[in-house]
């Protein structure tokens, strides 16, 4: 395989460039996410909430993971940012569907979660391929 003459050496090519950061995108989002859900059980522990927002905490510190996951992957490539952000929130989603938060099925709140999640994600990869990095 030719490499192009202004490409460096140890620059990966095709998809490769992009699994690197999407796992760490999604292992950003994985921690985040984790962290809300800690922070939200102690909450509840400490108040009496209801149990109908147990739900839709969840989707939100899954939402607000994707969003993370998103703009730490987009960050690192500079490029394709709506697309790792979408790819990161579908990761995501995977995973909580997979663990079944949300054990009533894949009905209508289940459409709900795949609609936010990848787009939060997508939104977090638009901004950070739009944000500048500081350099002096």
């Amino acid at each position: 395989m030719k490499r192009a003459k202004n490409k460096p050496k140890n620059e990966p090519v095709g998809y490769l460039k992009f699994v690197r950061p999407l796992l760490v995108g999604c292992g950003v989002g994985a921690a985040v996410c984790a962290v809300i859900l800690m922070a939200l059980a102690l909450a509840m522990s400490i108040k009496d909430l209801p149990q109908s927002l147990v739900e839709p905490l969840a989707v939100f510190a899954v939402a607000l993971g994707a969003f993370c996951g998103g703009f730490c992957s987009a960050k690192i490539v500079r490029e394709k940012g709506l697309l790792l952000g979408i790819c990161c929130g579908a990761v995501l989603f995977c995973v909580l569907a997979f663990f079944g938060v949300g054990g009533e099925g894949f009905g209508t709140a289940g459409l709900i979660r795949l609609a936010v999640i990848p787009l939060c994600g997508g939104v977090g990869g638009i901004l950070g391929v739009n944000t500048r990095s500081r350099r002096k």
